[in-house]
């Protein structure tokens, strides 16, 4: 699957840094951009939090589902191993009914 150029967080990041550098450049020329600035910064680390918090959230998510399929696999064992065990003492039985 090809990304487009524009979805990569390289390009992004500098596309960022390209606005924030012209409005650095603006602000003495422009003192209401102060808080233009101000807002889309406010507006970006709201952002980086939320991104942030989302992903623990998936994280914790996927880390307890991980969890569960490895009890659910050890129990599969469990099971599997106690079977092999009354399969062995069954042959053993046979043997010396047999013998």
């Amino acid at each position: 699957m090809t990304k487009n150029r524009c979805e990569s967080p390289d390009y992004l990041i500098l596309k960022i840094n390209h606005v924030f550098a012209v409005y650095s450049l603006a602000l003495p020329l422009y003192p209401h951009l102060c808080r233009v600035v101000d807002t889309l910064k406010d507006y970006a680390i709201k952002a980086l939090v939320n991104t942030v918090d989302h992903l623990g959230s998936v994280t914790y998510k996927v880390n307890d589902l991980l969890d569960e399929k490895v009890e659910e696999v050890s129990g599969t064992e469990f099971r599997v191993s106690c079977i092999e065990q009354v399969s062995h003492l069954y042959q053993l039985a046979l043997m010396q009914i047999f013998c």
